[in-house]
C-alpha cells in the first residue's frame, strides 16, 4: 500500500488515449503515434483474424484534480474478462498538476475480438477505460 498521506485526494477527472505508441519527450510533452479514434483498433488484412493479430498498443491515461502518492494497479481485461496484462507501481500526483501514466504492450496478442478494458486502480479508487479490437464489420455489428 502507498504511504499514508492525510492530505491525499483522489483525482476528479481522467483522459484516456489509445494509440500504437506513446513516448514522453524531454520537457514532459508526449508524442502519440497511430492514435485510434473512438478507442477502436480496427484490423485489416492478415491481422483480421483472432489469434493471428499481433499489434503494438499503448495507452496514455491522464488524471486531474487530486494529489498525493498512490499505489497504481493496472490490468488489461479481454472481452471474456480474462486478465491479460497486469502491473503495479507507485506514482505521485502533485497539487495543480496532472499525472500521466503510459502503458505499452508490444506485441499485444489479440486472441479474440470485442470490448477490452484497461482497469486502473489508484489505491482503492477504480477507473475503467473501454476499447474495442476487431474488424470494422465486427465493430459496427457490436455498436
Amino acid at each position: 500500500m502507498a504511504a499514508s498521506n492525510e492530505s491525499k485526494k483522489d483525482p476528479e477527472s481522467t483522459r484516456f488515449l489509445l494509440a500504437e505508441d506513446v513516448r514522453q519527450e524531454t520537457g514532459g510533452k508526449f508524442t502519440i503515434s497511430g492514435l485510434f479514434t473512438a478507442n477502436a483498433v480496427l484490423l485489416t488484412g492478415a491481422n483480421a483474424k483472432p489469434g493471428a493479430a499481433r499489434i503494438s498498443l499503448a495507452a496514455l491515461v491522464t488524471l486531474f484534480g487530486g494529489h498525493g502518492e498512490f499505489e497504481v494497479h493496472t490490468a488489461v481485461l479481454s472481452p471474456a474478462g480474462k486478465m491479460l496484462e497486469q502491473n503495479t507501481q507507485t506514482a505521485t500526483l502533485e497539487r495543480r498538476q496532472a499525472l500521466s501514466l503510459v502503458f505499452k504492450w508490444a506485441p499485444f496478442a489479440v486472441a479474440e475480438f470485442g470490448d477490452y478494458k484497461l482497469r486502473v486502480r489508484l489505491d482503492e479508487k477504480p477507473f475503467e477505460f473501454p476499447f474495442y479490437i476487431g474488424t470494422e464489420a465486427s465493430w459496427r455489428a457490436s455498436t
